[in-house]
Protein backbone atom coordinates (compact mmCIF):
# COMPACT_ATOMS: atom_id res chain seq x y z
CA UNK A 1 0.00 0.00 0.00
CA UNK A 2 1.74 3.11 -1.02
CA UNK A 3 1.25 6.81 0.74
CA UNK A 4 1.45 9.92 -1.74
CA UNK A 5 1.07 13.21 -1.11
CA UNK A 6 1.19 15.93 -3.88
CA UNK A 7 2.45 18.70 -1.09
CA UNK A 8 2.43 19.94 2.17
CA UNK A 9 3.71 23.00 3.48
CA UNK A 10 5.91 23.35 6.35
CA UNK A 11 7.46 25.85 8.21
CA UNK A 12 10.84 26.32 9.91
CA UNK A 13 10.64 24.91 13.10
CA UNK A 14 7.48 22.84 12.93
CA UNK A 15 8.09 18.93 12.87
CA UNK A 16 7.05 16.56 10.54
CA UNK A 17 5.82 12.93 12.84
CA UNK A 18 4.64 9.80 10.49
CA UNK A 19 2.92 7.02 11.97
CA UNK A 20 2.67 3.85 10.60
CA UNK A 21 -0.49 1.57 11.48
CA UNK A 22 -0.89 -1.92 10.70
CA UNK A 23 -4.25 -2.36 8.04
CA UNK A 24 -5.03 -5.84 8.13
CA UNK A 25 -3.44 -7.46 10.87
CA UNK A 26 -1.62 -6.79 13.73
CA UNK A 27 0.19 -10.00 13.86
CA UNK A 28 3.85 -9.07 13.64
CA UNK A 29 6.22 -5.29 14.70
CA UNK A 30 7.44 -4.65 11.46
CA UNK A 31 7.06 -2.43 8.27
CA UNK A 32 8.61 -1.41 5.24
CA UNK A 33 7.53 1.97 4.81
CA UNK A 34 10.50 4.24 4.34
CA UNK A 35 9.44 7.90 3.52
CA UNK A 36 11.18 10.27 0.90
CA UNK A 37 10.97 13.63 1.95
CA UNK A 38 11.68 16.54 -1.03
CA UNK A 39 11.94 20.15 -0.82
CA UNK A 40 10.80 21.72 -3.86
CA UNK A 41 11.47 25.84 -4.71
CA UNK A 42 9.19 26.92 -7.46
CA UNK A 43 10.79 29.82 -9.78
CA UNK A 44 8.18 30.93 -12.20
CA UNK A 45 6.42 28.12 -13.64
CA UNK A 46 9.61 26.04 -12.70
CA UNK A 47 10.07 23.72 -9.97
CA UNK A 48 12.97 21.67 -8.62
CA UNK A 49 14.47 19.49 -5.71
CA UNK A 50 16.71 21.38 -3.72
CA UNK A 51 17.50 18.67 -0.75
CA UNK A 52 15.96 15.13 -0.79
CA UNK A 53 16.10 12.93 2.44
CA UNK A 54 15.67 9.17 2.07
CA UNK A 55 14.54 7.79 5.70
CA UNK A 56 16.05 4.47 5.22
CA UNK A 57 19.38 5.85 4.47
CA UNK A 58 19.28 9.52 6.09
CA UNK A 59 17.34 8.87 9.11
CA UNK A 60 18.96 5.96 10.72
CA UNK A 61 21.56 5.90 13.67
CA UNK A 62 24.99 3.44 14.44
CA UNK A 63 23.63 -0.31 14.86
CA UNK A 64 23.67 -0.75 18.38
CA UNK A 65 27.08 -3.26 19.90
CA UNK A 66 26.11 -6.65 19.47
CA UNK A 67 25.52 -8.61 23.11
CA UNK A 68 28.30 -10.85 24.24
CA UNK A 69 27.04 -14.43 25.56
CA UNK A 70 26.17 -13.64 28.23
CA UNK A 71 24.51 -11.23 27.68
CA UNK A 72 22.60 -12.86 25.06
CA UNK A 73 21.70 -15.42 27.52
CA UNK A 74 19.70 -13.14 29.81
CA UNK A 75 17.99 -11.25 27.04
CA UNK A 76 17.04 -15.22 25.91
CA UNK A 77 15.80 -15.54 29.87
CA UNK A 78 13.81 -12.39 29.96
CA UNK A 79 11.82 -12.40 26.99
CA UNK A 80 10.83 -16.07 27.38
CA UNK A 81 7.72 -17.06 29.67
CA UNK A 82 10.10 -19.95 31.72
CA UNK A 83 11.90 -16.85 33.68
CA UNK A 84 8.38 -16.31 35.19
CA UNK A 85 7.94 -19.21 36.58
CA UNK A 86 10.94 -19.62 38.65
CA UNK A 87 10.68 -22.17 41.57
Amino acid sequence: METSLDAVTVEPGEKIDFVVDCVKSSDFDSFAWAPVIRTRQTAGSATSVVQLWHSANDFSGPAPPRLNPWEQLAQALLVSNEFVFVD
